[in-house]
Order: C-alpha cells, then structure tokens, then sequence
C-alpha cells in the first residue's frame, strides 16, 4: 500500500503542474504551488487511514 501512496502522489503532482502549465502558470511556480498542495493532500490521507484503524 506504502508504494501506491507514493505513485498517486507523483501522479498527481505530474497533473496539477501539466493543468497550471496548461492555464499559462510558469513552470517553476506551478511546482512550488504544487508541492504545498501534495503535502496538505499527504497529511490528510495519513489523518484518514489513522481514524480507520481507530475506527
């Protein structure tokens, strides 16, 4: 499960930089703005599998 994590998490790193691309954003900006939101899409995956094993 540990890998499926990490390759949803690049795949949608890859797409959220190619749409801010895609809508004219330059590329080095788009990244940066993209790794913040891979980190808050991270955190709250952790917070949700952590309530299931709670649960």
């Amino acid at each position: 499960m540990k890998d499926n994590k990490g390759s949803r998490i690049k795949r949608l790193f890859e797409e959220l930089v190619e749409h801010l691309g895609a809508q004219g954003a330059a590329e080095d900006a788009a990244r940066k703005a993209v790794e913040q939101v891979v980190v808050i899409f991270g955190k709250l995956a952790s917070r949700r599998r952590r309530r299931a094993i709670v649960s």
